[in-house]
């Protein structure tokens, strides 16, 4: 009986040993656009997920209008965004520390949107103007088409470096670059709001801004998951002229987990009106 046992426990050993050889010979993948491709793959089949951009750096703004725009530190810059893709749903917070303490929530539960920001009182307001939805629009489907409209542009230059520890374990890193045309992340639009905290998807200074222009693209590092393929982190650096120095750092989570977004109570539900402080501001230089 003892040998009986002692076989098993031996051919137990040697099967789990094959399992785990063949585990850990899997190969890994080589080809940039291959990881990119299956990273693509991901985000399309994502039914829910958490976009955080944090935002750091400087920009230069004219606040006061006065023609003369001055550096704002960014550091602390943080948009969060709850996304369920499937239900048509978002949930996004933000905070801008060096712009007034500022801080929002955007809470799209479909149909007509509300947005509450520090600086404008207690209520949520109603966005039914400046192309926001009406009570009665039907809720169009989010989706993450800016991020992968840009991990799959057949013009990006994609090249693998060296894989990297990350939240997701071990990930591959991926260089890309690309023309700043095509950075959109797709979320929910905040307006001149995007402008202010040096957003991706803002408007970009155009030809004759001077010294906001870029001289080239953009060089984004991508970090995708080796297990899943799913993109874990992109970040950049972004320097317009003497307009702005900015590091931005994407990060994905939260994949395939509950979100919930309800419509604020009545109470705590303002008047439709024009957007108040920050979008009235002047745009960015």
């Amino acid at each position: 009986m003892g040998r009986i046992r002692g076989a098993s426990l031996t051919a137990a050993i040697v099967t789990l040993a094959m399992v785990a050889g063949a585990c850990a010979s899997k190969p890994d993948l080589t080809d940039p656009r291959e990881i990119l491709d299956g990273a693509v793959a991901q985000l399309d089949a994502a039914k829910t997920v958490r976009l955080q951009l944090d935002v750091s750096g400087a920009i230069a703004l004219d606040l006061l209008g006065t023609g003369s725009a001055r550096p704002m530190l960014l550091e602390g810059t943080t948009l969060t965004a709850d996304l369920d893709i499937s239900g048509g749903k978002a949930k996004v917070t933000f905070a801008a520390p060096a712009l007034l303490g500022l801080t929002g929530e955007l809470l799209a539960p479909g149909g007509r949107a509300y947005l509450k920001m520090s600086l404008t009182g207690p209520k949520y307001v109603p966005l039914d103007s400046g192309g926001a939805p009406s009570p009665d629009a039907s809720p169009g489907p989010l989706s993450l088409a800016g991020l992968t409209n840009l991990l799959n542009d057949p013009s990006v230059t994609a090249t693998k470096v060296d894989d990297v520890d990350c939240a997701g374990g071990r990930c591959y890193r991926i260089r890309i670059e690309v023309d700043p045309s095509a950075i959109d992340l797709g979320l929910p639009d905040l307006g001149a709001l995007s402008g202010l905290l040096g957003l991706p998807g803002a408007a970009s200074p155009g030809p004759d801004s001077g010294s906001g222009s870029l001289d080239g693209p953009i060089v984004i590092f991508a970090n995708v998951a080796k297990d899943t393929l799913r993109p874990v982190t992109l970040e950049s650096d972004v320097v317009l002229g003497e307009s702005a120095t900015l590091e931005l750092l994407l990060t994905l989570s939260a994949w395939g987990e509950s979100i919930t977004v309800e419509a604020p109570p009545a109470d705590q539900v303002g008047e439709p009106g024009d957007l108040p402080f920050p979008f009235g501001l002047p745009s960015v230089p």
